[in-house]
């Protein structure tokens, strides 16, 4: 064998492994890519995750002033039929007995 051989062998295997090497750098460079992405990923997630709890919390507080709501109309209208309706059905329910009364006495 000689030199120049020797030498056109050395360069293919040189050549090889340059390509060889160029493939794991491009490997490692996709990996780190995929990685930037689910870093990513991750943090879009925890950031959906807060707004979740920000929209449950929100949603709690919207509940609680639809019951709060829901109470009050309860207590208003309790306070309309005990100031309006209770005074007119004591009136009508009077009407009625005395009217029971005026039957019962024309029979």
């Amino acid at each position: 064998m000689t030199w120049s051989g020797a030498d056109d062998m050395y360069r293919g295997f040189l050549t090889y492994f340059e390509r060889l090497n160029q493939v794991y750098r491009d490997y490692i460079l996709n990996i780190q890519k995929v990685n930037e992405s689910y870093n990513e990923s991750i943090k879009l997630i925890e950031r959906m995750n807060e707004m979740n709890k920000e929209f449950v919390e929100n949603y709690a507080k919207m509940n609680q002033l639809y019951k709060q709501h829901f109470e009050d109309m309860q207590r208003m209208n309790q306070q309309w039929f005990n100031l309006f309706w209770r005074p007119f059905m004591g009136q009508q329910q009077q009407q009625e007995q005395e009217r029971e009364e005026e039957d019962k006495k024309k029979s």
